[in-house]
């Protein structure tokens, strides 16, 4: 593998287990797990990551809210967990 692919694979490998960690020390989700590719344990080192999460009923108004219509806009109770988990300005650049 080169040596870019083996930097972005162990910043995937970093930042899944980051997700994990997160998740696993969160009330507020009561479970998750990968889906496609890495569900099926056949990722490649392109692969992304993707996660089902199930909110506990208490927090889903505020979590699960679709305030917008259209458009890649979220709640700030979302983005706040998610910035709590990965700052995507950061996370691959190694920084």
């Amino acid at each position: 593998m080169s040596g870019k692919r083996e930097v972005f694979v162990q910043a995937r490998e970093r930042l899944l287990a980051e997700i994990t960690e997160s998740l696993h020390n969160d009330e507020r989700f009561v479970a998750a797990w990968l889906a496609d590719s890495y569900g099926r344990s056949q990722q490649t080192w392109i692969s992304d990551l993707d996660i089902h999460v199930v909110v506990a009923e208490e927090y889903s108004e505020k979590l699960c809210a679709t305030p917008w219509m259209a458009g890649a806009r979220t709640t700030p109770e979302r983005q706040v967990t998610l910035r709590a988990v990965w700052d995507p300005y950061h996370s691959f650049r190694g920084t």
